[in-house]
């Protein structure tokens, strides 16, 4: 506020309040008036230097990349801290729960605008396979206490019902005893 611009406001009395990040110089004025406790200042590296693959809002988390999806069995782990990082959110858009607005959260595109955007690439093939149909993706809850609500009956059964590789995921390999692979 100091040299004229507003760097708090509120949009709406009942909304909450936005704060303009490239004017915040992180002086800690707002964390001190704050009589709620509700502010805290982090200091992160600048933006990447890449596109947005996904912003939810103003001031918000923002995911740069998403893993490379391809066919012949290859396997992507996503690590990280809970609540830190974009792993929900990443296999949310892979999913087709979501669809990656690429930064653009005020009028996301459509999943039309999805595939035009990528195509020509790995994920452009895959996103048109998944938003078809031609494409089913299985995501195991993070909330597994809530699976039986969901399925019923052994694993074993569930993804029998499920299989379309002919058996494949059951044959045992010296790597995978359980037979459930």
């Amino acid at each position: 506020m100091r040299s004229g611009t507003p760097t708090i406001e509120f949009p709406d009395a009942e909304g909450q309040p936005l704060i303009t990040e490239k004017l915040c110089i992180g002086c800690g004025i707002c964390v001190r008036r704050c009589p709620f406790g509700a502010i805290t200042i982090v200091g992160i590296p600048d933006e990447l230097e890449k596109e947005k693959v996904h912003q939810f809002s103003e001031n918000s988390f923002r995911l740069y990349s998403l893993p490379v999806v391809q066919q012949g069995g290859k396997v992507t782990a996503i690590l990280g801290q809970n609540g830190m990082g974009g792993k929900s959110t990443t296999l949310s858009i892979l999913a087709g729960n979501t669809i990656p607005n690429f930064g653009n959260f005020r009028e996301p595109p459509s999943k039309d605008d999805v595939v035009k955007r990528l195509s020509g690439t790995v994920m452009g093939q895959y996103f048109r396979d998944l938003y078809s149909g031609r494409k089913k993706v299985v995501l195991k809850s993070q909330y597994v206490d809530l699976i039986p609500r969901v399925v019923k009956g052994r694993i074993r059964d569930a993804l029998s019902n499920a299989d379309q590789s002919g058996g494949a995921w059951m044959r045992s390999s010296p790597s995978c005893p359980w037979r459930v692979c």
